[in-house]
């Protein structure tokens, strides 16, 4: 059995911080020093922190498409590579996704600054 975990606030703000940032569940955890095991416990016994979560998760995103589109306007190539790879758009981006749920398209609109 692993050492027993202290939810804290300060546990809790380094959690969100990374994900804020994009980082994984298991690098979130990692930073603040807890178990993945734990963070799941907490999400199920808390809707609080769990909705924290899922706004950390949707900055992150939001965050993330806004550097996305900064690189589409300079290679659209390089803008597909990122969101087929990122953990954060893989899922729902990747090029061999092979899932059931809803197409997904992207429109970029491109101007010259002339």
């Amino acid at each position: 059995m692993g050492l027993p975990t202290v939810r804290t606030t300060i546990v809790h703000r380094t959690i969100l911080e990374s994900l804020t940032k994009g980082h994984t569940y298991g690098l979130a955890c990692a930073k603040a020093g807890i178990s993945r095991s734990s963070f799941d416990l907490w999400r199920k016994e808390s809707k609080e922190f769990a909705a924290q979560v899922e706004m950390a998760k949707s900055e992150a995103v939001e965050s993330y498409h806004d550097v996305v589109h900064q690189s589409a306007l300079k290679n659209v190539s390089d803008a597909k590579y990122m969101l087929e790879r990122h953990p954060l758009t893989k899922e729902q981006f990747a090029s061999n996704n092979t899932s059931q749920g809803p197409a997904v398209a992207v429109q970029i609109n491109m101007t010259r600054d002339d």
